[in-house]
């Protein structure tokens, strides 16, 4: 696979699926509307990041890789989101309706201010799950075995009401979907071709198939909430389901290729992940006193999230520039992180 093209394709995907995320988070009308959206949002997410996988030569290189990358951005984002909601309530005050969080949310709740930094949590157990699997076998048919045990258990978590602490849980449930993206990265489905009739007749396949799943059942599998694992529907078409949009939506990226401000957008996603909602927050208040009389809190909402991903322009080259270490764009552990650097420099 040529690196250039699937990179390309690889960031158009990401940054549709950080704006429906958005979407999501911002306009409350979106998530009433396309319920469906919720089968394979983060599903692809986690399948994008096993396509990534890398053990980096063993656990000790893979666990400060996952650290600096993943970690370390959750950690100094969930502090900064904390002091953002007490700097707030202090200046503003606590009005009635306003939703009340503790920093000990994380050990207590799966309910934490600026939510989308979740994932990042659950992502970082996820590639260590997997490490672990794959240290028993490395057959596909044995590493996917493992995969649906684990998968089961977060499952049977869900169903007896097992507290989800630190998002291990959703890790679980969510395992099949990266294990898919690490089985695609070992299949051609992916892979530039020529024969774009192929590509077209299997994505058409596979999006038909989880519309059909999304739609047509009584008890159908729409609803999916990772992050505390509530699931509606058969569990099976739960995962068929996604799996089958995610495919389809893959391959309809591979083939457009590239979308310039989708992509860039998809390329830094991490940092629209973990600011977007923060940044929503205020800019809905600032529009709601701005437009009060004028447009209502429905109309604003729409609004609220063109400002927010227009800001993006500016937010993104900021953090590159002044928060690299925080956004997963340089290391702070490792031969090569500022930890070893500045010690090289003391010697």
């Amino acid at each position: 696979m040529n690196n250039s093209q699937r990179i390309e394709f690889i960031d158009l995907a990401k940054g549709i699926c950080i704006i429906l995320v958005i979407l999501g988070h911002l306009v409350p009308a979106f998530n009433e509307n396309f319920t469906f959206v919720f089968c394979f949002r983060i599903p692809l997410y986690f399948c994008l990041s096993g396509l990534f996988f890398k053990d980096y030569g063993g656990f000790k290189q893979l666990f400060a890789k996952k650290t600096n990358k993943i970690l370390i951005p959750f950690i100094a984002w969930y502090f900064i989101s904390y002091l953002i909601y007490y700097a707030g309530h202090g200046i503003y005050g606590l009005k009635s309706g306003d939703a009340l969080y503790s920093i000990t949310d994380i050990l207590t709740s799966n309910s934490i201010f600026n939510i989308p930094i979740w994932f990042l949590l659950c992502l970082f157990w996820s590639n260590l799950i997997f490490y672990i699997i794959k240290l028993f076998s490395h057959n596909i048919f044995f590493i996917g075995t493992g995969i649906f045990i684990v998968a089961f258990i977060g499952w049977a978590m869900s169903l007896l009401n097992i507290p989800n602490i630190l998002y291990i849980g959703s890790a679980c449930s969510c395992m099949p979907y990266f294990f898919m993206g690490y089985a695609l990265k070992r299949s051609s489905l992916l892979y530039p071709t020529k024969q774009w009739q192929k590509d077209f007749a299997i994505m058409l396949i596979a999006l038909t198939v989880g519309a059909l799943m999304a739609f047509i059942p009584d008890d159908p599998p729409r609803h999916v909430y990772f992050i505390n694992k509530i699931k509606s529907g058969n569990l099976f078409t739960i995962y068929i389901c996604a799996a089958s949009f995610v495919i389809g939506i893959l391959l309809l990226c591979k083939r457009i290729g590239h979308l310039p401000f989708v992509s860039w957008l998809g390329r830094y996603s991490i940092m629209v992940l973990v600011t977007h909602m923060l940044v929503g927050t205020v800019f809905l208040g600032l529009q709601a006193r701005l437009f009060r009389g004028v447009l209502s809190l429905e109309q604003v909402y729409p609004l609220n999230f063109v400002f927010v991903v227009l800001s993006m322009l500016i937010i993104i080259p900021f953090c590159k520039k002044y928060m690299p270490y925080i956004t997963a764009q340089k290391d702070i552990f490792g031969p090569e992180g500022l930890i070893a650097k500045r010690f090289n420099k003391n010697k």
